[in-house]
């Protein structure tokens, strides 16, 4: 799986620098939402991640407008974090709070800074930052499961 985020990070770059014009009449088949996101909460849970390469990198890498995707990913995000840290209060206890408090906290700072941090950069910049990202983070993941 180390290699899909690869993939979908070099698709974002592709996004990036296409010619807006050239594409115009081909009809894209668009990503079943409601599985992406299944899919993505349950690795995101199981797992501990998958969440932002997955959802947000398939969505972005789709050509929808980078800013409704973060703030709408974000969302969701912040909606499973929810829900995963009632579901670890009654599975494990509230004697492990220091562990639910920190993914509430997580999910509730990062929510407005991702919203702030896509209202002030262009789309085309914003595409090139993602891509590169995406595929910075999936070269260290392939690089650590190569070496260990």
């Amino acid at each position: 799986m180390p290699a899909t985020p690869l993939y979908l990070g070099i698709n974002i770059l592709k996004n990036a620098f296409k010619d807006k014009k050239a594409g115009q009449g081909k009809t894209k088949r668009r990503t079943n939402l409601r599985i992406l996101g299944l899919a993505g909460g349950f690795i995101d849970s199981f797992a501990g991640g998958g969440w932002g390469p997955l959802v947000t990198g398939t969505l972005i890498k789709e050509g929808r407008i980078p800013r409704y995707v973060v703030g709408s990913s974000t969302v969701a995000k912040f909606l499973l974090t929810i829900t995963s840290a009632v579901t670890f209060i009654f599975t494990i206890g509230i004697h492990h709070w220091n562990i639910v408090l920190g993914l509430l906290l997580g999910g509730v700072f990062t929510a407005p800074f991702s919203a702030m941090l896509t209202s002030k950069l262009p789309t085309k910049k914003m595409f090139v930052v993602v891509g590169i990202v995406v595929i910075l983070m999936s070269l260290i993941t392939i690089t650590k499961s190569i070496l260990s």
